[in-house]
């Protein structure tokens, strides 16, 4: 199988190219940062399109400052809409498949409950309005492709919430966490995993993939702090409203999937078991 990835550069697309490479090596896999291919554009897209013929398309790239895309609307439709929009269509010139990866961030959190995927979405915000039309736009192109919604990633590579927290409290600080945002945790590892999984299936339309379980940040943060050796006590609680932000979040947005169980992947772990496995990854690489 020929696998292209785009935004390659990020936590997701890092953690992506180095699963497959590791663990499907029979796959061509060709990976591009952000600067070695502009999704935006359309010319180096077909030229790219044309030149590997890839089977499948994994579309890591995405502008993810949610307070910027307040601010920078066009950037946010350009790079999670009309991108993927443009992915799409060159993958069906092609006869490729496009998976694409999108967020929780496109429901409004009003629910009560954890989201499937038939759920309707409603975004609060810039960057999940963007992402449903980037969803839209791909859903649209053909009946071959996969949206693929996570949610609350993090990792050993990039910026995320989990490397923040741990980094403050390996400095000896106190960090406020608000425990009144619930959602679904979801490490690269396991989200690498899954789609390593699920391109070799014929699945299109969306399934949700994220770590299953749901918790608070102000929980993830204090069991980050415990299995990492760190003083939990350091973790205190805040609420939403404590921290105004120019982007309006969702308060309530754990993933479920009516889905999963019925394709010939493996279940995403629990948060807990991913959470701790990231710990180990950390504590390994600082062995190293």
């Amino acid at each position: 199988m020929r696998v292209l990835i785009a935004g390659a550069g990020g936590q997701l697309g890092t953690e992506l190219t180095a699963w497959l490479r590791r663990y499907r090596p029979e796959w061509a896999v060709h990976a591009y940062r952000r600067e070695e291919w502009n999704v935006s554009c359309r010319r180096q897209t077909e030229a790219l399109m044309r030149d590997l013929r890839p089977d499948v398309i994994v579309n890591c790239a995405a502008f993810t400052r949610v307070d910027a895309c307040e601010t920078r609307r066009l950037t946010a439709l350009r790079v999670n809409a009309a991108a993927p929009a443009l992915l799409a269509r060159a993958a069906q010139a092609v006869g490729a498949r496009l998976v694409h990866i999108s967020t929780d961030y496109v429901f409004d959190g009003q629910k009560g409950g954890c989201y499937v995927e038939r759920d309707v979405p409603r975004p609060l915000n810039v960057y999940g309005w963007s992402k449903r039309r980037g969803e839209e736009a791909v859903l649209a192109a053909g009946e071959g492709h996969l949206v693929v919604r996570t949610a609350w990633l993090y990792g050993p590579r990039g910026p995320n919430f989990a490397r923040w927290v741990l980094d403050r409290l390996q400095r000896g600080e106190t960090v406020a966490v608000v425990r009144d945002v619930i959602g679904s945790p979801t490490h690269t590892w396991d989200l690498a995993r899954f789609l390593a999984e699920v391109l070799s299936t014929d699945a299109t339309g969306i399934v949700h993939a994220a770590n299953t379980g749901a918790c608070s940040r102000f929980t993830f943060a204090r069991t980050l702090a415990r299995l990492a050796g760190l003083d939990p006590e350091a973790v205190r609680p805040a609420r939403a409203a404590d921290f105004p932000l120019p982007a309006v979040r969702p308060l309530y947005t754990p993933l479920c999937s009516t889905r999963v169980g019925r394709l010939p992947v493996t279940p995403l772990r629990s948060w807990q078991t991913a959470l701790a496995h990231f710990v180990q990854r950390i504590k390994k690489e600082e062995r190293a």
